[in-house]
């Protein structure tokens, strides 16, 4: 999977393309660790981009929310398509997470 990401004031939008899966670990831990020393308010996971998530993929997803709320971050998932969004549905993200379609 590749990631880049775009800054505002108080935001940081991470982009992920290709597949999300327990192999991207160590490059999403980097994004975790990066959580407690973020100057920014929000961050966003910009989903759109990602073909196919596994179960590893979404418990990242959720230690993140953790992150997220421990550093006083909101957290959003943005745009999950196709097989992703039907996950998030079978999985019932959409009552963990703030998700913009």
């Amino acid at each position: 999977m590749e990631i880049s990401n775009q800054t505002t004031n108080s935001n940081i939008e991470y982009f992920f393309k290709g597949n999300f899966t327990f192999s991207d670990n160590p490059l999403f831990k980097e994004i975790l660790d990066s959580m407690g020393n973020s100057k920014f308010t929000q961050v966003t996971f910009n989903l759109s981009g990602i073909g196919h998530i596994d179960s590893s993929a979404l418990g990242m997803l959720l230690l993140a929310k953790d992150s997220a709320k421990k550093h006083n971050l909101n957290l959003y998932l943005k745009s999950p398509q196709g097989k992703v969004k039907l996950i998030f549905d079978i999985s019932k993200f959409y009552n963990l997470f703030n998700i913009i379609d």
